[in-house]
C-alpha cells in the first residue's frame, strides 16, 4: 500500500477550536469497571458488532458518526430499535468544509453530529442490502 493509498483512508480532519465539540471530564472515576465490552452489555444491538466497509474512501469521519448514532438508537430503545443510519446520505449531503467535510476526501466527525442535530438523519442499511 502506497503512502497516497494510506492518506486516502485517513479521512478524519483535525478539529480546530471553532469546530471541536465540548469536552467533558469527570473527576470521580471511582466505581468504574476495569474493562467494559459494549457487545456484552447490549448483546441484541447488532450495530455494535457490525464493521462497515468504507472501501477506498477517506470517509471514516462519516462512518464512525453513523455507526455511533445507530448504536445509541438501539441502546436508548432497550435494544429493540435496530435502525441503521445511512453513511452514504451523510457523505453526499453534509458537504463543504464548514459543515462536515469533503466526502471521501475527509471530514469532521463533530460536523456530522451537528448535521444530525440541525438537519436530521436518513436511515439506510449497508450499501447494496
Amino acid at each position: 500500500m502506497s503512502h497516497e493509498d494510506i492518506k486516502v483512508l485517513m479521512g478524519a480532519k483535525t478539529e480546530t477550536a471553532a469546530t471541536r465539540l465540548p469536552l467533558f471530564l469527570h473527576e470521580n472515576t471511582e466505581g468504574l469497571p476495569d474493562s467494559f465490552d459494549s457487545r456484552e452489555a447490549w448483546p441484541r444491538c447488532e450495530s455494535i458488532k457490525e464493521i462497515r466497509d468504507q472501501s477506498h474512501c477517506g470517509s471514516c469521519w462519516a462512518f464512525s458518526a453513523v455507526e455511533a448514532f445507530s448504536d445509541r438508537i438501539c441502546i436508548a430503545s432497550n435494544q429493540v430499535d435496530q435502525t441503521r443510519i445511512s453513511s452514504e446520505n451523510l457523505l453526499a449531503c453534509c458537504a463543504g468544509w464548514f459543515t462536515c467535510g469533503n466526502g471521501c476526501q475527509g471530514g469532521f466527525p463533530s460536523g456530522a453530529w451537528r448535521y444530525f442535530k440541525s438537519t436530521g438523519v436518513v436511515t439506510g442499511n449497508l450499501y447494496g442490502q
